[in-house]
């Protein structure tokens, strides 16, 4: 046993010095760390050899590059300049070539001397007859757009002829004759000149279609003249009236902005209402004044100047009963709120019913006697009675508004707002702007016609001895127009 183990571990002692054996070999022959690191400082300073060699190289090869690039440019600027060359040598050429194509067409022209005019004659009748033909064409034009011109005037309505542009039309009408007497001097100098065109060959030298458009012409402008001239005096005194009228819109325009200026500085609302008051006793006026500017734009119109004139009084007069409506709703809420109307009135609501039936009790009452004497003691206290009682249901509708009234007024807000969206709209100023010939106007008119052949007649009459019984009746319509100036006032007032 014990023999056995002693062989066992000889055998593993013997394999271990021979692994160990070749181990030492295998490091015999593996280099050293020296070696190793000489190896790689050779390798290192080949590379870096390497680097600078071609550190070394980029200069040269940017001097390389950049001579290449001279080269290039100095071979481009050579083509250049040999294509310039090229071009011009073939210019040339061709320039020689025409010369000789001259010079043929010269030989060819004094081979045939015997049959055809010589060549200056030939080039100055070709330049003679192409004037003639290009003065023909272009005199023809001009009378043929005229001609056309007039024409069109003529088939023009009286409504459109104030319409159309007609500055063409009174510029020929200016230079008429001077445009007459040069035209025919054109003619008889074109004729002229075409019949000697005619005896050189030449073909259509007549100017039989110029003169009988310049014919055509004028006889259309002699029928035409008194109708220019009557539309350019039309058109004249309407500048002259456009003139009045602008200056009267711009009285007008300045009252209206000026009004609404002063109103602006009123603070005192006693100042609003005199101010209201001045305006409504002018109101009259005023329209009055508007219905004769309107009548003055009646003849006037279609004139862009006119309706826009008319347009912008019209909305600055609008633009000041509007503010002067505003200002004195303003005020009268102002003294509505300090006045505590509205809480007196709905403290004192039930207090009306009460005294109603009261008064009822006491006319019953007072209808219970029936002798004669107490009848007629009592009845004007049962007629004062009875006049309460009718007043009552007035009295409470006004209780009723006036209570409200805030309220009511706060609810048309909304109303209002938009009405007087509505006034300033552009439909409403244009139909203010053309309210001509209004009813009431007419009647004003009338009434004031009637009126001053009154006055003639009273004035003839008052020279004889029946002048005392005219004046009786002058008082006497005084009277009835008094009278029925009072009952339209009233009739108005009571619509309102």
């Amino acid at each position: 046993m014990s023999t056995d183990v002693s062989a066992l571990f000889r055998s593993l002692y013997a394999t271990q010095v021979k692994e160990l054996k070749e181990l030492a070999q295998k490091a015999k022959d593996l280099p050293t760390t020296k070696a190793l690191t000489e190896k790689q400082g050779q390798t290192c300073q080949e590379q870096e050899a390497k680097v600078n060699e071609i550190i070394s190289a980029i200069p040269k090869a940017k001097e390389e590059r950049a001579q290449a690039f001279a080269s290039a440019n100095a071979a481009l600027q050579t083509a250049s300049t040999e294509r310039t060359t090229a071009q011009e040598d073939l210019e040339v050429a061709k320039r020689n070539k025409a010369a000789a194509e001259a010079a043929l067409a010269a030989a060819k022209a004094a081979a045939q001397k015997s049959s055809q005019p010589p060549k200056g004659q030939v080039s100055s009748a070709g330049q003679r007859y192409s004037k003639f033909i290009q003065t023909r064409a272009m005199i023809t034009s001009d009378v043929q757009w005229r001609v056309l011109l007039l024409n069109k005037i003529r088939d023009l309505d009286e409504p459109s002829l104030r319409t159309v542009d007609l500055t063409d039309a009174f510029a020929l009408a200016d230079s008429w004759e001077t445009t007459r007497t040069n035209t025919e001097e054109c003619i008889a100098s074109l004729a002229r000149e075409g019949n000697d065109l005619a005896r050189l060959g030449a073909r259509s030298t007549d100017v039989t279609v110029l003169e009988q458009a310049f014919k055509e012409l004028k006889a259309v402008k002699a029928t035409q003249d008194s109708r220019l001239q009557k539309e350019r005096t039309r058109r004249d005194e309407v500048e002259t009236n456009i003139g009045a009228f602008v200056k009267e819109q711009g009285k007008l325009l300045q009252w209206c902005r000026t009004q609404q200026a002063q109103l602006e500085t009123l603070v005192q609302s006693e100042h609003v209402q005199e101010f209201c008051g001045s305006l409504q006793s002018n109101n009259a006026t005023m329209e009055a004044n508007f219905l004769v500017l309107s009548d003055m734009a009646e003849s006037l119109l279609p004139s862009e100047v006119v309706l826009k004139a008319l347009q912008e009084v019209s909305k600055a007069w609008f633009s000041l009963q509007v503010y002067t409506y505003e200002r004195l709703r303003q005020c009268l809420m102002e003294q509505h709120q300090k006045s505590k109307l509205e809480d007196e009135l709905r403290a004192w609501s039930t207090f009306a019913l009460p005294v109603k039936d009261y008064l009822a009790d006491v006319e019953r009452l007072l209808g219970q006697p029936t002798d004669d004497d107490t009848i007629a003691y009592i009845q004007p206290y049962l007629e004062a009675c009875k006049a309460l009682i009718n007043e009552y249901t007035p009295h409470q509708l006004i209780a009723d508004h006036v209570s409200d009234f805030s309220l009511r007024m706060q609810c048309l807000q909304d109303n209002y707002a938009m009405l007087r969206k509505s006034v300033f709209s552009a439909m409403s100023i244009q139909c203010q702007a053309l309210a001509v010939g209004t009813t009431s106007w007419k009647r004003k008119e009338e009434y004031s016609e009637k009126l001053s052949e009154m006055m003639d007649w009273v004035d003839v009459k008052g020279h004889v001895d029946t002048w005392k019984d005219l004046l009786v009746r002058v008082d006497r319509l005084k009277k009835v127009i008094e009278e029925n100036e009072s009952s339209q006032g009233i009739d108005e007032a009571l619509r309102n």
